[in-house]
């Protein structure tokens, strides 16, 4: 700690610190081998979790075994590093008297940050209280808790001193995490009319030196998602995640969802060139339609509306009416995917505000409300209390 972060800098030159270096493994896959380095002794392996999703892996391959075509690709998800405009950074202040830890902290989950505070520093939740106000983006890399930012607000505790601590550019690219970061071994198995029969993709995902508090999350929504708007027998996934010598690995916006759609739609083009035929035609042939919904995919995600080949004929349409003839070297294509999807709402704060039209209470009202929402601790009775002086209980 010291007065100025200059001040921090220059103490910091002063240290000398030795470090031993140790073999390391960059890649999730590397991770896996017989020789690999391992990251804990203790446990004789870099695999912190291996488990299937979908159908049972034996039902898959049995239609995979049997089919007319089998489309299979080795596909890598490339790690990124989640940069929003701002840095992350916090103020804390304890309060002896009250015996209160307030932090203004740039995070894009208050209650998680106060609830896992509460757990690192041995405090009851209403002793946290947790204010979001100018976040600086975010994109998923805030919406974590970080060792550092618990250090931050241990020494506003053990000082009685407000303590400030702001990321630089060069922090955040090795210490907030990054994201994605995965290989996929995937198959598409169709019948010999081009029907879809089965999709599986063996992931490997890396989760760094450690798992996030996403955990797995990332690789379990690609798993989820593989199947698309598309009709199969049998779909599923493995996931085999490891950990490496890298910086963990977290959110990133909607993460999963697109590693998927771009796993399945490269599977499906593949296909496509493979049998000869259109790679939108194919997809229509194989694409769920209205009348299927509401539809439950082989691995457990419900579609409750939607008309997908009607969506994915209007964009054919248009793109191929803008479409421009390749000419001598330069070669120009258009490529099609397809991704289902919707809106949902965004918790109390969506449900409160919504049905707007009751007047100057509302106006009144939703200044409060959304100050509430970002800031810690909850209180059900003041929320209540504002529902019924905006009048927003009423139809």
């Amino acid at each position: 700690m010291a007065d100025s972060r200059a001040a921090a800098e220059d103490a910091l030159d002063l240290l000398d610190i030795a470090y031993e270096e140790l073999p390391a493994v960059v890649y999730a896959d590397e991770a896996l081998g017989e020789n690999a380095p391992l990251l804990y002794l203790e446990w004789g392996t870099n695999v912190v979790a291996a488990y299937d999703v979908g159908d049972p892996r034996d039902e898959i391959e049995g239609v995979i075994a049997g089919a007319a075509h089998v489309v299979e690709r080795r596909l890598r998800i490339q790690r990124v590093a989640v940069n929003p405009l701002e840095p992350r950074g916090l103020v804390a202040q304890w309060d002896t008297g009250a015996e209160t830890l307030t932090v203004w902290m740039s995070t894009q989950v208050t209650h998680h940050v106060r609830d896992s505070l509460a757990v690192a520093l041995g405090l009851r939740a209403d002793q946290v209280r947790v204010v979001a106000r100018d976040v600086g983006g975010g994109f998923g890399c805030k919406d974590h808790l970080y060792a550092d930012e618990v250090l931050a607000c241990l020494a506003a505790m053990r000082t009685g001193r407000p303590v400030k601590w702001i990321e630089d550019r060069r922090e955040h690219f090795h210490a907030t995490f990054h994201a994605r970061d995965a290989w996929h071994r995937a198959r598409l198995a169709l019948d010999p009319d081009g029907r879809f029969l089965a999709i599986h993709s063996d992931i490997v995902g890396n989760c760094g030196a450690h798992a996030s508090t996403k955990g797995t999350g990332p690789f379990r929504i690609s798993a989820a998602m593989l199947p698309g708007p598309y009709v199969f027998e049998r779909a599923g996934a493995t996931i085999t995640a490891a950990v490496i010598s890298t910086t963990p690995t977290g959110a990133l916006r909607g993460f999963g969802m697109q590693e998927a759609a771009w796993v399945r739609e490269r599977l499906v083009d593949e296909a496509a060139r493979k049998l000869g035929v259109d790679p939108v035609e194919l997809r229509l042939r194989n694409m769920l339609g209205p009348q299927d919904l509401p539809y439950q995919t082989r691995t457990f995600q419900t579609y409750d509306s939607g008309d997908y080949p009607e969506a994915l004929r209007r964009v054919s349409a248009g793109v191929a009416s803008r479409a421009r003839p390749s000419a001598g070297r330069v070669r120009q294509g258009v490529g099609v995917a397809h991704i289902p999807g919707g809106m949902k709402g965004l918790g109390e704060g969506g449900t409160i505000v919504a049905p707007a039209a009751v007047g100057n209470a509302v106006a009144a009202a939703v200044p409060e409300i959304a100050e509430w929402l970002v800031e810690t601790p909850l209180s059900p009775a003041r929320m209540w209390d504002l529902i019924h002086r905006a009048g927003l209980h009423r139809r």
